[in-house]
């Protein structure tokens, strides 16, 4: 019986999630990588930062799929924009719900003041 009732008492705690959390936590570790969403994620966050797009490219490799037994997929990104649109650009991918390491950023000064981008890194996905 002791059995029975800890089933039920994780199976109740389990009822307690919200379909609201669920969504939350598939959009903080989805279950596919869904790189179509990540270009959309990507150009909504270069979009509200105001800054240019140069390059995104994402991509699903056997290295990045299974690197420290986390699933990841990589994604490499070209930007050009001012000071301020760099610090809303970082701002905006710090506190994006979504897992992501960011490996390496390098910026170089651009024509007219401005800043060229270039960031690679990686979002995690279950499954």
């Amino acid at each position: 019986e002791d059995i029975s009732q800890e089933r039920d008492k994780m199976i109740e705690r389990l009822n307690m999630v919200t379909a609201e959390d669920r969504a939350r936590l598939d959009a903080l570790l989805p279950q596919k990588p869904d790189p179509e969403t990540l270009y959309v994620l990507f150009e909504n966050i270069i979009r509200s930062a105001n800054m240019k797009q140069r390059n995104l490219t994402i991509s699903v490799s056997q290295s990045d799929a299974l690197q420290a037994g986390k699933k990841s997929i990589g994604f490499a990104l070209q930007v050009e924009g001012s000071y301020a649109s760099l610090r809303t650009l970082l701002d905006l991918l710090e506190n994006n719900i979504r897992l992501m390491d960011l490996r390496s950023l390098s910026i170089q000064s651009a024509p007219e003041g401005r800043l060229m981008v270039d960031m690679q890194g990686a979002m995690y996905y279950g499954g």
